[in-house]
């Protein structure tokens, strides 16, 4: 995550106070008076109206994300374990609340790594339940975890939650 912040600080001092990006209308929509900060040049682009007609955009995964939660009460009341085993690039966890489990992969670097899960048995019994990757959607069982002999391969800044219900 340092990586994203370090970009972030080259570019500019206040990334929370400039104009939102609403629409592609003029001033990206933020107000029809002058701004005191100027607009992104990419506004016409990377704006919310364009994020809420697609699909596999980062407002639409949020949105499913929370969705996902509130819908998993394992995510509010279940038990957790971290098994990162203080891994510098992998936050992984298993939430567990009466029998059902969830594994929560996640890797915080722009590179791809092998995460070794030992000590999760009965991978058949788990499916991929949301990821950030459009093309992992809908897989199960070990085909979904990307096995590798080590562990589990994750892409750069991937993020999978596995339930076995």
């Amino acid at each position: 995550m340092s990586d994203v912040l370090d970009g972030f600080a080259q570019k500019a001092r206040d990334h929370a106070r400039v104009p939102m990006q609403w629409d592609s209308s003029s001033n990206a929509g933020f107000t029809t008076g002058s701004p005191w900060m100027r607009v992104n040049e990419d506004y016409e682009t990377w704006n919310a109206a364009a994020e809420l007609q697609d699909s596999s955009s980062v407002l639409a995964f949020y949105k499913s994300a929370l969705k996902f939660r509130k819908d998993n009460p394992i995510f509010t009341y279940g038990e957790f374990r971290d098994i990162s085993n203080d891994h510098p690039q992998v936050f992984g966890y298993i939430r567990a609340l009466g029998d059902t489990k969830a594994i929560v992969l996640l890797n915080f670097k722009e590179t791809p790594v092998v995460f070794d899960i030992g000590g999760v048995d009965r991978w058949n019994d788990y499916k991929l339940a949301l990821a950030n990757y459009e093309d992992v959607k809908g897989e199960i069982g070990p085909e979904s975890m990307k096995l590798q002999a080590a562990g589990v391969v994750l892409r750069g800044y991937e993020g999978r939650v596995y339930l076995n219900k």
